[in-house]
């Protein structure tokens, strides 16, 4: 296979933005001629350990949920990462306590690969299984539904949110109003473990909250519905999931309950204006 070109960013912890010490949690590669983009984190965090012994750095869990959140801004984002100075701009964006290096450039053969070895040279240590699949398929079985519905008059598409509690912005590929701003997110819980699956739960659960907190100057008061895909394997956890979501007031959708979710846009939405 011919090299193509490549170009990777490390993620950083730096517990103090001032200090500049950093430790090595994750590896991100971009290959813009196949577009791909990904990031390998860490599984865990003993080299943030090892690096910042005797500070108190609280607990470790909110590391873990801030690298998971980066690496799924990626996938859901994707699209938008056309040549590395999307990359560079995406690192300049980041405003906690992970830190994304400029991008560098880097020649490559096969990018799964080449990514894990990216990842065992400059991180290290056990990387955490990309068990998060795109979210793409779920997308495309929303946008048929919602046409075989006649519910494009009621739908708004990629709408830009900012996540306060990431200090991230994060495109929604579908809204609808009904006094509030209803923000419809497909995702895939497609984790091979059940604390993989609660843990991406809980993420989501952290970001309807914070968005419902800090209603947007143009979109107002903001709801977030998850419309959810499991593995025939994972099913047994949907109940879980819906329970965490429900304690930050997001709402879930399975496909089985999907007429719901169109029902409600129906009865309810208003028409988009066109102006």
């Amino acid at each position: 296979m011919n090299a193509t070109k490549g170009y990777y960013s490390l993620v950083q912890f730096c517990p103090d933005l001032s200090r500049l010490e950093t430790a090595n949690v994750g590896v991100i590669l971009q290959v813009p001629e196949r577009g791909f983009i990904r990031a390998q984190m860490a599984s865990g965090n003993d080299r943030v350990r090892r690096f910042f012994s005797g500070q108190d750095l609280g607990g470790l869990e909110h590391i873990n949920i801030m690298k998971q959140a980066l690496a799924n801004r990626l996938e859901v984002e994707q699209d938008q990462f056309k040549t590395p100075e999307d990359l560079r701009r995406f690192a300049e964006q980041q405003a906690n306590k992970l830190v994304v290096t400029p991008p560098r450039f880097v020649k490559v053969f096969n990018p799964e690969q080449d990514l894990e070895n990216l990842f065992n040279e400059l991180v290290g240590g056990r990387g955490q299984r990309r068990e998060r699949d795109d979210v793409e398929p779920v997308r495309r079985l929303l946008i048929r539904t919602f046409e075989k519905e006649k519910l494009s008059p009621f739908l708004r598409r990629n709408v830009i949110v900012r996540i306060p509690a990431f200090h991230t912005e994060l495109t929604i590929p579908f809204a609808f109003d009904n006094g509030a701003c209803n923000l419809i997110q497909p995702f895939r819980f497609s984790y091979a473990t059940a604390t993989g699956i609660r843990s991406a739960a809980c993420q989501l659960a952290v970001e309807g909250s914070s968005l419902h907190r800090q209603p947007d100057e143009k979109l107002g008061q903001m709801q977030l519905l998850v419309v959810g895909a499991f593995r025939k394997e994972a099913q047994e956890e949907e109940g879980a999931v819906r329970d965490i979501l429900q304690e930050t007031g997001v709402k879930l959708f399975t496909w089985q309950r999907i007429g719901e979710l169109t029902e409600t846009i129906r009865t309810t939405g208003k028409p988009v204006s066109k102006a």
